[in-house]
């Protein structure tokens, strides 16, 4: 270089380059969330640039790749028994209805679950029935000769406790023996018979 006088000046340059540099990252999301990457709110998955300023003040370049995993809906059906517990998530339930919990999936989201539950009635049912001495009634498992209150569970249409107590009564079968008499030629009426010469009936 010239001086201002017009004389030689040298200038020693030490002279530094620093780099650009170039980043790939990855992050995921879960659907619904906003992802914040320089200037840009990314919500949907993709591959996406953005460049940043060095330490240095040279350009960086970051290719990020955006996964946004899915929140899942659903709907279940589920039926239990009159004091059965239905343990769904964090609840204990034992009525009949609609109920959500909020459980997560494989990727760390929200899978929001709505359950239909029935609960089924235990049914309690008394009955009497009378037999005659000798005959059998056979209830449930049982063949029963005499007379007291049983008891037997039997399952309803929905696959619940059904118990009856039946209250059996055996009458006794009567054994009588009877004498009549008639003049001849006079009809004796037995029932459904028609006598007329002696004997026993």
């Amino acid at each position: 270089f010239q001086s201002v006088n017009g004389c030689d000046s040298t200038v020693v340059l030490t002279l530094t380059v620093h780099p650009v540099y170039n980043y790939t990252d990855e992050a995921t999301i879960c659907d619904g969330e906003t992802y914040v990457f320089g200037t840009q709110n990314l919500i949907i998955s993709g591959e996406y640039s953005e460049t940043f300023q060095s330490v240095n003040g040279c350009d960086s370049t970051v290719v990020l790749t955006l996964t946004v995993h899915p929140e899942y809906n659903h709907t279940d059906e589920a039926a239990i028994c009159d004091v059965d517990t239905f343990v769904f998530g964090t609840q204990n339930l034992t009525a009949s209805g609609e109920y959500t919990e909020i459980f997560q999936s494989i990727n760390g989201c929200d899978s929001t679950v709505v359950l239909t539950l029935t609960v089924h009635p235990v049914y309690n049912h008394t009955d009497a029935v009378s037999i005659c001495d000798g005959e059998t009634y056979i209830f449930g498992t049982q063949n029963l000769t005499i007379s007291g209150e049983y008891t037997e569970v039997f399952q309803s249409i929905n696959g619940c406790d059904s118990t009856v107590v039946l209250t059996l009564t055996v009458h006794p079968a009567y054994n009588h023996t009877d004498v009549a008499a008639i003049c001849d030629g006079e009809t004796y009426i037995f029932g459904t018979q028609n006598l007329t010469i002696s004997g026993e009936y």
